[in-house]
């Protein structure tokens, strides 16, 4: 049983810096001076309480493009030789962090919310392989006056490392900015030239940590990746901004959003248009009332669940006839390529109809005999769907069988309708003689490349003497798991072979984003550009890139259930910043201790010799902070993984599902109508208990823990010696929200066997988990029962067919619910845990049978679900409104 969980902001604490020379001069005032950074060693014990990043050794590793870290503390940082001066004067209580800064940038921000003042300053390591271990100073700031913002700007280089160190005497938040692309933050927004244009952009890498708009036609959660630009137009009118003809950049789909606002920072924004779908296919077109002087900030970006692209940005005043292109013609035909088609598209056009006039023009290649001629008047209609924008026009080529040398001619663009203008044209043509038999392929469908080698050279083959062709190269982003400009550079490309040419290749830049990932995947498709014609070898490429980075230790709480036919546990671990590990895994037989180190980011650990189990805990990506966890019964060859990613709840950052649950397996007939009845409590550092009784009257008892997508994972102790129980629920803070939960009791085998027997389980649909408020003075615990009666459904144990009796509620705050013979139900519900207990005399039995359940506070009211046994036959009781 494995449930999925959610991405996080990644940090991490890397202590694997190479060690300096030694020295006794410590750090000098700056900025006249770089720092010599000495390998000297602070006398002394370190204090239990001081923060994972007090070192310089043990810097917390942040995002190379951006991150934001909440209620940061060095109050109880130590002093340290290293510590810099800032101000002339030397920090004593400082803390660090680190990065490797994955682009070239001319403005990084530092951002420092504090509370207390702070003292900090950022450095280069000057010293790439860390040897001489020189910080050279950037910037800084001095100022110790509380609750304000500080702002430290500075470039960056790609691959090389920074250092920020910070004294705060108490909280702060930090947040680092360092634009992957040029416009993307509100402060780096292009300004946006004239009253008309078209620009090219891309938002593949922005990160726009705490940047996104406070758009309101589209929630700002669900909005990504955008970036920036500003535009003054000089008139007043309506205007318009679209991104039409995105999706036809390097062959890539772009799905934009453009929100257009007023306001002269991101918290005075307010919104003036805002477009999803409204231009031409999946392109945006935002019309708004522009006011003359008035500057506009647009932001161009899109949904998280889409991915990021190139994509081309208008902007103009509504009404415009437009500029008329020649899009997507060749350069080069072959002669024997038949029909090619190319597109004819109006660029900034207002919502009005205009026409222009396409021609050929001879050259040495002449119309009759190389060519069909085109002599067409385009008529263009109103509106923004592809008759209003583009026209496709075909050039039919007439082959011969006789050899010539490569010839011209022209596509020519005239008389567009007044007030119209024309860009591109004419466009010249090579005609080549003869034509391709097949098209270059990829010679592989596998190759790996080392994060650090810096590039990958892809070859090409196609078979054959053939004629000119063209091999288009492109990436698929939606499939890859490395990051575009972060883990390798651009990819989309067109390889071009001449008559007779066999072979050619493309290389990739690799990029070094200096934080562990593990492998990723990036992944090539390769296709003809002439229709009609194949491809050689594969047309798809899969590259590995293999991570160079030492994993450092993520540290935190990971919980986690295991699930597989053979081998069933729950897991709690716990993880310092420096790799020391303490856990238990609860399987069938019972609870496992462990302790152990991470090395590199890994650690195995024995849990019992018969069988040979084992607990294999990796992380294989710290900027997604997510570890594998898998469960192995080694010689028996059962395996069982499960992915955790880490929680570090504190008083500060609390669980934010901390509070009380109640949890029931509402599933009927079939032998087992419900497995359990419990509730659960959340703590504010995220350990999750849970209590209550199976349905043969069994306490259970379970602990664990609360993961990062607020789901509560607890193995129990001893059920009647025969096993254990794990379960899941997915915790809500609201009352009125029921949830998924599941449970399964993991039984051992006989004495003489070594795995366990299939668990008793819940069906996923059916167990169910809901927040517990427990009503006020005078309320009733059932909202629904607002007359102060319900009804009771019996089924099962002994009711051959389902039993409903009405009942009265006696008060509010001491509930009992009794009803006459035959059945004698008796119940008394505790309003503050939701609890519920009683009797019922199932047909039958001679003697009342004990129930035990609880209540579901949501689905627009409350629901009671309990069991009974009569002998060995459960069944159930349902409370519910009347």
């Amino acid at each position: 049983m494995v449930m999925g969980g959610a991405e996080m902001c990644a940090s991490a604490f890397d202590a694997n810096i190479p060690d300096r020379h030694a020295g006794d001069e410590a750090m000098k005032t700056l900025p006249t001076r770089s720092l010599a950074l000495l390998t000297l060693l602070v006398s002394g014990a370190i204090q239990a309480a001081a923060p994972a990043n007090d070192k310089f050794e043990n810097a917390t590793v942040l995002i190379p493009g951006g991150a934001k870290l909440l209620n940061q503390n060095g109050a109880l940082s130590t002093p340290d030789a290293l510590d810099p001066f800032v101000g002339g004067v030397k920090l004593t209580r400082s803390v660090w962090y680190r990065f490797d800064a994955a682009v070239t940038a001319t403005a990084a921000r530092l951002i420092i919310d504090d509370h207390t003042g702070v003292r900090a300053a950022v450095f280069r390591l000057a010293d790439p392989d860390g040897n001489a271990g020189t910080l050279e100073f950037l910037t800084q700031t001095n100022n110790t006056a509380g609750s304000d913002v500080d702002t430290l700007t500075f470039p960056t280089t790609l691959g090389e490392r920074y250092y920020i160190c910070v004294e705060g005497n108490g909280l702060f938040d930090l947040t680092l900015r360092v634009p992957l692309v040029e416009n993307d933050y509100f402060a780096d927004a292009i300004a946006l030239v004239g009253d008309e244009g078209t620009i090219t952009g891309s938002n593949v890498g922005a990160i726009n940590t705490d940047d996104t708009p406070p758009a309101l036609t589209y929630p700002a959660t669900s909005l990504t990746r955008g970036v920036w630009y500003s535009w003054t137009p000089s008139f007043t009118a309506q205007a318009v901004v679209d991104t039409n003809f995105s999706a036809n950049l390097n062959g890539i789909a772009v799905d934009t959003v453009v929100a257009v606002f007023t306001g002269s920072s991101l918290a005075t924004l307010v919104q003036v248009a805002a477009s999803d779908d409204e231009g031409l296919g999946a392109n945006s077109r935002a019309t708004f009332a522009a006011t003359a002087g008035t500057t506009y900030r647009i932001w161009v970006g899109s949904f998280a669940s889409n991915s990021p692209g190139s994509f081309t940005l208008s902007y103009f005043k509504e009404g415009n006839i437009g500029e008329f292109r020649l899009d997507s013609l060749p350069t080069t035909v072959g002669e024997n390529q038949g029909s090619v088609q190319f597109t004819v598209r109006r660029y900034r056009a207002g919502n009005v109809s205009a026409n222009v006039t396409v021609s050929t023009v001879d050259g040495s290649a002449t119309a009759g005999s190389d060519f069909t001629a085109i002599n067409t008047v385009l008529n263009f209609t109103s509106g923004t769907g592809d008759n209003g924008l583009q026209k496709s026009v075909f050039l039919q080529m007439l082959p011969d069988a006789v050899f010539e040398n490569n010839e011209n001619f022209q596509v020519s663009l005239s008389s567009p309708t007044p007030g119209g203008s024309i860009v591109g044209s004419p466009a010249a043509i090579q005609l080549l003689d003869g034509s391709p038999t097949t098209a270059a392929g990829f010679t592989t469908a596998t190759l790996q490349v080392k994060e650090t080698d810096g590039s990958i050279t892809i070859p090409l083959y196609r078979n054959g003497i053939g004629g000119y062709a063209e091999t288009k190269i492109s990436g698929n982003l939606s499939s890859s798991t490395a990051t575009a400009d972060r883990d390798y550079g651009p990819v989309n490309a067109t390889i071009v072979f001449q008559p007779g040419q066999s072979q050619g290749s493309l290389t990739v830049t690799i990029l070094n984003d200096g934080f562990f990932e593990g492998s990723e995947t990036l992944f090539l498709n390769a296709a003809s550009a002439f229709p009609g014609v194949g491809l050689t070898g594969p047309s798809t490429l899969t590259i590995t890139i293999e991570d160079d980075d030492l994993p450092p230790a993520i540290s935190g709480r990971l919980a986690a259930n295991f699930s597989s036919p053979t081998i069933i546990g729950s897991v709690d671990i716990k993880i310092s910043a420096t790799g020391s590990v303490t856990g238990k895994v609860i399987m069938a037989k019972g609870s496992l201790p462990f302790t152990g180190t991470l090395v590199n980011g890994r650690l195995t650990v024995r849990l019992s010799t018969v069988p040979n189990r084992t607990l294999d805990i990796q992380l294989v990506n710290a900027v997604t902070k997510t570890y594998q966890l898998t469960l192995n019964d080694g010689d028996l060859g059962s395996v069982s993984t499960a992915s955790a990613s880490p929680t570090n709840f504190s008083k500060l950052t609390p669980c934010p599902v901390a509070g009380n649950y109640t949890f029931a397996d509402s599933i009927g007939g079939g032998g087992v109508p419900q497995l359990i009845a419990a509730t659960i409590k959340a703590d504010t550092l995220g350990t999750a208990t849970l209590s209550g009784k199976l349905f043969d009257g069994t306490a259970v008892v379970a602990t664990g823990a609360v993961d990062s997508s607020n789901i509560a994972w607890v193995g129990a102790s001893i059920y009647a010696g025969k096993g254990r129980v794990i379960a899941a629920a997915v915790l809500n803070t609201t009352p009125e929200t029921i949830a998924f939960a599941q449970v399964e009791i993991i039984r051992p085998g006989r004495s003489n066997q070594s795995v366990e027997l299939p668990p008793i389980s819940t069906g996923t649909v059916n167990a169910s988990v809901a927040r517990y408020v427990p009503p006020a003075s005078g309320q009733r615990a059932f909202t629904i029962w607002s007359g102060g009666t319900g009804n009771a459904d019996l089924t099962d144990g002994g009711f051959g067919a389902l039993t409903t009796k009405a009942f009265t509620i006696s008060t509010a705050n001491k509930i009992t619910v009794t009803t006459l013979l035959p059945e004698k139900l008796s119940i008394t519900i505790t309003p503050a845990t939701g609890v519920f207990i009683g009797s019922v005399l199932p047909t039958g039995a001679t003697a009342p049978k004990p129930i035990y359940g609880v209540l579901l506070q949501g689905g627009g009211g409350s629901t009671g679900l309990g069991f009974f046994l009569n002998g060995i036959t459960p069944g159930k009781v349902t409370l519910r409104g009347p």
